[in-house]
Order: structure tokens, then sequence, then C-alpha cells
């Protein structure tokens, strides 16, 4: 597994962050445009469209989108745990630890390395991991 792939349930807990918050935002602004009218008689004026129906069809996509990300981050996650405990347990239980520890719970590289201990710090775990990744997509490609 190359460096982006084991990378990629991070970004894609990240994204779902950034819906969530345009979700919250969306259903803020559809809730709320039916508080106030613009020409303060209550009612609708006759150049503004239906904002709460765009609101909700905006909210319906990113609702989709949300769902969608949300099962592909679980098969990521997912796949990156199998990586980890099958292939990488194999070969070394403390890199399989520190990729646990960085990929799985995303952990600082100082926290993986205060969660791996043995007088590691963060640059030394993180040399550890990439070195593993290189020389694991190396040997891949030389087949």
């Amino acid at each position: 597994m190359t460096l982006n792939e084991l990378s990629q349930y991070y970004k894609l807990t990240q994204y779902i962050k950034t819906l969530e918050v345009e979700i919250t935002e969306l259903e803020t602004r559809a809730y709320g445009v039916g508080a106030s009218s613009s020409d303060g008689a209550g009612g609708h004026s006759g150049g503004i469209s239906d904002k709460t129906g765009l609101y909700a069809v905006r909210l319906v996509d990113k609702l989709d989108r949300l769902c969608k990300t949300r099962f592909e981050c679980e098969q990521q996650r997912d796949a990156i745990y199998a990586y980890i405990n099958i292939t990488v347990a194999q070969d070394d239980k403390l890199i399989a630890a520190i990729m646990y520890w960085r990929f799985i719970q995303q952990k600082t590289w100082n926290e993986v390395a205060w969660r791996v201990g043995g007088n590691n710090n963060s640059d030394s775990v993180k040399k550890i991991c990439l070195r593993y990744i290189r020389k694991k997509n190396l040997s891949q490609m030389s087949r």
C-alpha cells in the first residue's frame, strides 16, 4: 500500500467533517429563510424565488454525498486496517503499531511516538514508517 492510499482514510474523514459543516449551514439557512421577510409585509415579494426549496435541493445533494463518502470511508478504513494487521504485522509488530496509531487513529507523529514508547521520538517513528512503505513499494515494483 502506498502512502497516498494509507492517507486516504484521513482525507475522507476530513471531507466528511467539511460536508457536515456545510449541511449544518444549509439547514440553518433553510430554516431561517421564512423567519424574516425583505419587504416587511411577511409575504413573498414579486422577484424572490423559493429559497427554502433551493436550500432543500442542495441539502439533499449534500446528505447523499455524505452518505456515500461515509461508506467509502469505512471501506478504506477496513482495507487499511486489514493491511496493517495482516501484512505489516507479519513483518514487524512495531511498524504495525506505528501505522495503526498514525493511519487508523489519526494521531500526530509525536502522539504515535509516545504511544509506542521505547525512547522513540516523532522523527524516528515517522522515518521507520516511511522507510517500510518505500521498501515495500520498491519490492512490489520489482516483481
